[in-house]
């Protein structure tokens, strides 16, 4: 039996977790708009929800979550060496930002600075870049606002600016590089992931897929890069890209850092309660995918709330 194809054979083991509380947990997302969970521990299914039938095959929508996908593409073209280094400043890869009058800072802006939004560009919205004729161009073109590497401002800006990176290095547009080096080993094939004017896939949003296919990315990462023996992700991308830098953030990874009474906890989260959510210490991977966009993060808490004490509880006891 595989978990990921037969969703229907593999039952709950309710025995993995504290029962009453994903009862309470099972209650609350039904009463939600939670359009499916899906909730692996110990390789096994503890825990499946779809709203209805049609939720089961949708291509969900997963928003921000593209951000996380594209942050493993850039780890497969490190391992590759298509990227020589996180630390290679992005002016390489643009060199239109030597031109006159540009400010000094935006040569110091590595690829790294991208990857935990730390570049240092005033950024608002999406909406002006979304409009614009050349996605790039408006966003090499924003104003500094202050030095790389100060603080975070979180930017879907620099996800693109990655996706960019990506074509340039790789002669591929991301969603062409996933099929070929994520997707494809993963047995990922019901997806779409949009593009610009300029052919360059949607950095910081856009990608959609099934649930159980998120599920997938999840155990990948659960596995430090290894899908059942082949290494995909070299371990120590796995390990760099989630530790916890400026304001919980790693490299296109939301990070809880364990202490001593918590484990580390770290996710990919998307507008309208879309969620990768692993904790390693307890072999657990809770995926949602919802419509909550008055408050995305309601599934998140929930599983804060619920789902990780289940756990704890157990293995407590």
């Amino acid at each position: 039996m595989n978990l990921f194809t037969d969703l229907d054979v593999a039952s709950p083991k309710i025995n993995y977790m504290n029962e009453l509380l994903l009862n309470e947990f099972d209650k609350k997302i039904k009463k939600d708009n939670v359009d499916s969970c899906l909730i692996l521990q110990d390789g096994a299914l503890v825990y499946k929800y779809f709203r209805n039938n049609k939720m089961r095959v949708k291509q969900h929508k997963i928003n921000s979550v593209t951000k996380s996908v594209l942050s493993a593409l850039i780890g497969i073209a490190l391992n590759k060496g298509l990227i020589e280094s996180v630390h290679v400043p992005i002016v390489h890869y643009f060199p239109e930002l030597k031109r006159p009058g540009v400010d000094k800072r935006k040569l110091e802006i590595t690829v790294l600075h991208l990857l935990t939004m730390t570049a240092g560009l005033r950024w608002t919205s999406n909406k002006e870049m979304e409009s614009s004729k050349n996605w790039v161009r408006y966003i090499l073109e924003r104003p500094m606002e202050q030095q790389p590497g100060i603080a975070m401002n979180y930017c879907c800006g620099y996800s693109h600016l990655l996706s960019a990176i990506l074509s340039k290095t790789s002669g591929m547009d991301a969603r062409t590089f996933a099929q070929k080096f994520l997707f494809g080993p993963l047995d990922i094939k019901d997806y779409r992931w949009p593009s610009d004017a300029q052919g360059i896939s949607n950095g910081g949003f856009g990608l959609a897929m099934q649930t159980i296919d998120m599920l997938k990315i999840g155990y990948l990462y659960l596995n430090n890069g290894s899908w059942f023996s082949k290494q995909i992700l070299s371990e120590s991308w796995v390990k760099d890209s989630t530790i916890a830098r400026l304001n919980s953030y790693g490299c296109h990874w939301w990070v809880l850092s364990g202490k001593v009474d918590t484990p580390k906890v770290y996710y990919a989260q998307g507008y309208g309660g879309n969620n990768i959510i692993i904790v390693p210490d307890y072999q657990l991977i809770t995926v949602f995918t919802g419509a909550i966009f008055e408050d995305s993060s309601r599934p998140f808490r929930l599983f804060n709330e619920l789902i990780l004490p289940a756990v704890m509880n157990l293995n407590q006891t």
